[in-house]
């Protein structure tokens, strides 16, 4: 409904996603993947906020499969003889019911020779997070778009982060926390 998939992206659902974790290789898999031309540009992940989890509980598996991102972009790369990222900033999204979180994952390579060989990252990462600022805060992983003050706003941050480029981060109206 929001054309996430233009005619530049593909969507896929459940893609599993492999990774070199302590030296060996493990999977991650995203609820949905969009993809331009050449690399994982989203990452959406379900919660199931309403069973009594919070969005704080499934954000590291949301890391994790930005890491496997990051990892299988730039195997791609080296496979098809294209430069290899040094770094890249992921969009993702939590969707807690009808309630979507969103993110900005910065993965560096650091990051993912520290986690393919079990040592501790020589850099602190930061994540961003954005809950939509509604009315209805409280009450907002538990009943998102249900009540009709949310559901637009909640509609207008969806439509701009659709248009999230690697190196566009600001939002008219969206502030980042």
């Amino acid at each position: 409904m929001l054309d996430y998939d233009e005619p530049e992206r593909v969507v896929h659902q459940h893609l599993e996603i492999g990774f070199l974790m302590c030296g060996e290789m493990v999977g991650a898999k995203p609820n949905l993947v969009v993809m331009d031309r050449e690399d994982y540009i989203l990452l959406v992940q379900e919660d199931k906020c309403y069973t009594g989890t919070s969005p704080d509980e499934v954000e590291p598996q949301l890391i994790a499969e930005a890491i496997a991102a990051f990892y299988d972009n730039n195997r791609r790369r080296r496979h098809i003889g294209i430069p290899t990222m040094p770094s890249k900033v992921f969009a993702g999204i939590i969707m807690c019911g009808t309630a979507p979180i969103f993110y900005k994952i910065p993965i560096i390579q650091k990051l993912v020779d520290a986690i393919s060989y079990a040592q501790h990252p020589p850099n602190q990462i930061v994540v961003d997070r954005l809950i939509p600022p509604v009315p209805c805060q409280l009450q907002y992983t538990s009943e998102g778009m249900a009540p009709l003050e949310n559901r637009r706003i909640v509609i207008q941050y969806l439509e701009a982060f659709k248009q999230v480029r690697v190196l566009k981060w600001s939002f008219e109206g969206i502030i980042w926390n």
